[in-house]
């Protein structure tokens, strides 16, 4: 465990030293936290035309202690939450990617495998270094959004958006993707030579 936690600490280093891989972690969960909020902003100051009721007519029988425009922003809401659970994928692969290939790139491999560690305590390191800031900045940016919904969306309409299984899908599915998305980075990264390839 002591070896995982020094590679672990050796990657959040090599992490904050790279502004695309800062960058890659911060500026797509505060645009997912924020743009679905000023889209709820702006829907309930705006009123629905009629094409617009008859598309959401059909859903509204699904939750009908919602009104028409409640359905709506539902709707809408339900396809930004789908786009917080890539972020457990994307963010992590770009970690995973230049985890390796970083290695390769100042030559630090062959000494880094040259020394005390076994191979899986390497990986485990380089692991839990992609995971921990893809699913703190996934679940960072949906308490904002939560929080934000809180004070622009309605009761019932907040109620319907925290249900079991979103919750079950940001705590459980989340998780999984993000190692999953770590695993195939890193096996990727291992075969080829440059970041941008990866």
């Amino acid at each position: 465990v002591k070896k995982v936690l020094i590679v672990f600490r050796k990657e959040w280093y090599e992490i904050i030293r790279n502004k695309l891989i800062v960058y890659t972690i911060l500026v797509p969960p505060i645009l997912l936290a924020v743009l679905p909020l000023v889209m709820l902003y702006v829907m309930r100051s705006e009123p629905m035309d009629a094409s617009d009721v008859q598309m959401y007519a059909q859903f509204a029988a699904a939750l009908p202690w919602l009104s028409l425009e409640e359905v709506a922003m539902y709707v809408l809401l339900n396809q930004f939450i789908l786009m917080f659970l890539m972020m457990p994928v994307i963010i992590p692969v770009t970690i995973a990617a230049f985890s390796i290939i970083g290695e390769k790139e100042q030559k630090s491999l062959e000494p880094l495998l040259a020394t005390p560690i076994r191979v899986n305590e390497l990986l485990a390191g380089k692991t839990l270094a992609a995971v921990v800031p893809a699913l703190l900045t996934t679940w960072i940016a949906f308490a904002i959004f939560i929080a934000g919904a809180y004070f622009v969306a309605s009761p019932a309409l907040l109620r319907a958006l925290l249900t079991p299984m979103w919750l079950l899908a940001f705590f459980i599915m989340a998780p999984l993707f993000c190692i999953l998305s770590v695993a195939i980075g890193v096996v990727i990264s291992s075969k080829v030579n440059d970041t941008r390839v990866a």
